[in-house]
């Protein structure tokens, strides 16, 4: 990415992260009606993994909206509808031009997933600009800000490990919260 637009980038993260005055929350997943899926990609070994993950979500009866970011030519390996943007949506000023980009930051989804393995500027632009009610993601050190829930992996862990570890987590609000309802009726 060119250096202007990184800085630029950088600036306009950092003030959204301050600006941004969304109501964060975690719902119980049993109540999740809507998800947000922010990915990236580069190993074309876990394309199934997000195939997978959403067709899960959305024989939940969750409403999916999936945005990615393109750094090379492409051809299209899932079996969902998404929306993407590539470095000409950055402008030189580090803001995000496309329309479907700045509409997904604007949905306040139940749950925002970040399924990627490396963090990006855009993505955490996009992050920090989210009204997203809750932010899942892997744990990036010095990116606690970005995320309401971050999954640790271990080394060598990926794809597979970090949707599987979103699910398990996000799940285990639900049955804390039923336990506690439960204790608390006792």
């Amino acid at each position: 990415m060119n250096p202007i637009k990184e800085f630029f980038l950088n600036l306009q993260t950092s003030r959204a992260v301050k600006r941004n005055k969304a109501k964060r929350i975690s719902t119980n997943y049993s109540e999740v009606k809507s998800v947000g899926i922010l990915f990236l990609i580069e190993n074309d070994s876990h394309h199934e993994a997000m195939n997978k993950f959403v067709k899960g979500l959305m024989k939940e009866g969750k409403k999916v909206e999936a945005m990615t970011y393109f750094t090379r030519e492409h051809d299209n390996p899932y079996n969902f509808s998404y929306n993407f943007f590539d470095e000409k949506d950055i402008s030189l000023t580090g803001g995000l031009k496309g329309e479907k980009v700045v509409a997904f930051m604007e949905k306040e989804f139940d749950y925002l997933f970040f399924v990627a393995l490396k963090q990006t500027l855009a993505f955490d632009f996009i992050l920090a600009s989210s009204k997203a009610k809750c932010r899942v993601g892997p744990f990036f050190e010095g990116k606690e800000e970005f995320f309401e829930l971050m999954v640790n992996l271990g080394s060598g862990e990926g794809v597979n490990k970090l949707i599987d570890g979103m699910k398990h987590y996000t799940k285990e609000i639900d049955k804390k919260e039923t336990s506690s309802a439960q204790a608390v009726a006792s």
